[in-house]
């Protein structure tokens, strides 16, 4: 899987979602990692597999993103539980994307 590309040299991958058309992914670099980079690494490389399985060539991801700053466990609460349910907010069935929880919060 693409996400878990570099996970535990650059970043620990938390939580993420894959939907038809677009990503939510928790992400923490690690100090010596910059975010900017570890995204352009998931979007190259997932990029060239979705041509290679579609038989095609060109941009697939749009050059922006949205990133957000955790300050708080209940902020990662917040984000974790918008991850998990937008998929269904979008109507989606569970056999249209993929969705893993890996970050637990203890309380």
């Amino acid at each position: 899987m693409t996400l878990k590309h570099d996970q535990g040299t650059n970043y620990d991958l938390g939580d993420w979602v894959v939907m038809p058309n677009h990503v939510h992914l928790l992400i923490q670099p690690f100090e010596s990692s910059c975010l900017s980079p570890i995204l352009k690494g998931i979007k190259g490389v997932s990029a060239r597999r979705i041509n290679q399985c579609l038989g095609r060539k060109g941009r697939v991801w749009m050059n922006e993103s949205f990133d957000h700053i955790v300050r708080s466990l209940e902020q990662l609460e917040k984000i974790q539980t918008y991850i998990e349910r937008n998929p269904r907010k979008a109507g989606l069935q569970t056999v249209e994307f993929s969705y893993e929880r890996r970050w637990m919060v203890e309380k």
